[in-house]
């Protein structure tokens, strides 16, 4: 009788008030367990914005590839689960284009300057972006990169002083490797087919970035040299005269003699073109991150360090 009495106590117990004491001894627990004390570790760690927004986007209003905007439109944060993808190129893209060429520039020059690990572009990111000051059309510059590589996290941002792109912990990025013009004293002049065409007098035709030659393909008038520089980068310049060892799996630096472009009247013209995952970038962004002065608008004109502080979550 008595087995049957506190049987039947403990049932009424559970029927009546376990809903209410529940919460809390889950709680109890919960604060003595080990993966509860590693878990507010890792969200103290720095860098921990973007492993956050991995494990919950909803927490800071982050949706992954999905491009939040400032309420005057000109500020933009972005999160990029798998890296500097397909998905992420086009989002930014999509937000300005040009902008994702921008991304992949800053990426592989944070890379080859030792400023972040390679882990880095197949990790969480998220990217910044504000609107170009005195600009009509609202271009976008980015402004902002976080995520985490085998050395932790890091937050890269353009200085406003100099424009130099800097991480507080690891130093700034030096002046090269960035995209050199691929004829000295040449002059862009951009095609309605978005290629650019570089006019010289020297025919001297050379690598804008280190990499691989990918292909070297006959065309009349002489080849298309097609070089690849990682992350999903390729540009293509031609036709031009190879020089020789120009031939596909040879490695080039920046600055390396591609070959001879051809004559146009007393200079020497040459069409080069810059993809980045499929896309066609445009010349005068990309040629304008290195630091040659274009006389159309580059990504680095009237750019102060701005903040993307109007976007939450933004770097």
């Amino acid at each position: 009788m008595i087995r049957v009495a506190l049987l039947l106590a403990l049932a009424i117990f559970v029927y009546i008030g376990f809903s209410d004491y529940w919460p809390h001894l889950r709680q109890a627990v919960a604060s003595v367990s080990p993966w509860h004390r590693s878990s507010d570790k890792t969200s103290r760690t720095e860098g921990a914005p973007a492993a956050q927004a991995s494990e919950n986007p909803q927490a800071k209003g982050a949706v992954p590839g999905v491009v939040r905007w400032a309420a005057d439109s000109s500020l933009i944060a972005l999160d990029c689960p798998h890296g500097l993808a397909g998905a992420c190129c086009e989002a930014l893209d999509g937000a300005s284009p040009g902008l994702c060429g921008e991304a992949t520039s800053l990426m592989g020059r944070a890379n080859w300057n030792g400023v972040l690990d390679k882990r880095a572009a197949a990790g969480y990111l998220r990217f910044g972006a504000q609107a170009m000051p005195d600009e009509p059309t609202r271009r976008l510059a980015l402004s902002g990169l976080a995520g985490r590589d085998d050395r932790g996290g890091f937050v890269l941002r353009r200085r406003a002083a100099d424009r130099a792109w800097c991480e507080e912990s690891r130093g700034c990025l030096g002046d090269r490797p960035s995209p050199a013009s691929p004829l000295s004293d040449a002059k862009l002049e951009r095609g309605a087919d978005g290629a650019g065409t570089w006019v010289s007098p020297s025919p001297w035709v050379r690598a804008s970035l280190p990499g691989r030659i990918s292909a070297v393909d006959s065309v009349e008038g002489g080849v298309i040299v097609r070089l690849y520089h990682g992350y999903e980068l390729y540009t293509t310049y031609g036709p031009l005269q190879p020089a020789p060892g120009v031939r596909p799996g040879a490695i080039v630096k920046t600055g390396s003699h591609l070959g001879d472009a051809p004559a146009r009247g007393a200079l020497h013209a040459l069409a080069v073109r810059v993809r980045q995952a499929g896309r066609l970038l445009d010349p005068a962004v990309f040629w304008g991150m290195g630091g040659t002065r274009l006389s159309a608008v580059t990504a680095e004109d009237d750019t102060t360090g701005a903040s993307t502080e109007g976007v939450e979550g933004a770097p």
